[in-house]
């Protein structure tokens, strides 16, 4: 399993107006797409960000262009299932870290993605939409 965290959707990842004013002049599925994302786009305004995360096409640019994923790290992940302010949380322990509160007797379940390449992301992405 690989795990693409929110951080991989910041900084240069997040789409700018002029990026979906690109993306609505290339052809009908960038029109489409750029239309899709009125409601978040007002969303993200009315909080105070010009720039919107899209996490859903940082994830699809990691299948579709491998070079795109610049480093990963092996991981043990476990989601806490238990009632409480940490439920659904998901904590991925390292290879490699001694931890105090649990033994390193665990398989390495998960191949996080710990760097993209945010610089390349909209050119890869208006790639995929032509």
């Amino acid at each position: 399993m690989t795990v693409i965290g929110l951080d991989m959707c910041d900084g240069e990842a997040m789409w700018t107006d002029n990026q979906f004013t690109e993306l609505e002049g290339l052809n009908g599925i960038g029109k489409f797409t750029a239309k899709s994302f009125g409601r978040i786009r007002e969303f993200y305004k009315s909080n105070g960000s010009e720039d919107v995360m899209n996490c859903d096409s940082v994830a699809m640019m990691c299948a579709l262009y491998p070079e795109f994923v610049k480093n990963t790290l092996s991981t043990h992940a476990s989601c806490i299932t238990d009632e409480g302010e940490t439920y659904s949380q998901v904590i991925f322990y390292k290879e490699g870290f001694t931890y105090d509160v649990v033994k390193n007797d665990f398989d390495y379940n998960v191949t996080l993605v710990t760097e993209v390449d945010k610089a390349a992301y909209f050119t890869n992405y208006i790639n995929a939409i032509r």
